[in-house]
């Protein structure tokens, strides 16, 4: 699954998680970032669709992309 860059760490912060339609959802205002360009942010990312393998069987299971975005994530 392709994701945003630091994609493993902001996502176990709850800085990001998916939808359930694997959209990136960003906690926007609940973190600062700078970077050369605003395309390299995870901000950026907010709404699109990850990069899913063509293979479905390995997918993240929307049970647990729920659970995420219950426990994990930092709400907007």
């Amino acid at each position: 699954m392709y994701a945003p860059p630091g994609a493993h760490w902001t996502f176990d912060q709850g800085l990001w998680t998916a939808s359930d339609d694997y959209r990136v959802i960003v906690a926007v205002g609940h973190f600062s970032e700078a970077g050369p360009s605003h395309l390299d942010l995870l901000e950026s990312y907010h709404g699109k669709r990850l990069r899913l393998p063509e293979d479905k069987s390995v997918w993240a299971d929307p049970t647990h992309i729920a659970w995420h975005r219950k426990v994990r994530f930092r709400a907007v």
